[in-house]
């Protein structure tokens, strides 16, 4: 058995909590898109990006990670310090 594998089990089993991670959305996308060398012109491959996008996030599930994907590009939740509304 791989250790691929022990550690899959061990996770549903609930042994090893899952290890939570966040992700850039975006960054993502970007790197998994180009590092395939998808052909993006004339409408693209994106039924065969986003096969290739399922598996790498199944692949992280499996491997015991507990992807949580960000999509947003709002940065004001993330400076505190900046004041956002009028003050009367």
């Amino acid at each position: 058995m791989s250790k691929l594998s022990q550690t899959a089990e061990e996770v549903k089993s609930g042994k090893r909590p899952a290890v939570k991670l966040a992700v850039d959305g975006y960054a993502m996308l970007y790197y998994l898109y180009f590092s395939h060398n998808f052909n993006c012109v004339c409408g693209g491959q994106y039924f065969q990006f986003a096969e290739y996008a399922r598996t790498y996030i199944s692949n992280l599930l499996k491997c015991g990670f507990s992807p949580f994907v960000s999509l947003s590009t709002e940065t004001r939740a993330c400076m505190p310090h900046e004041n956002v509304g009028r003050q009367s």
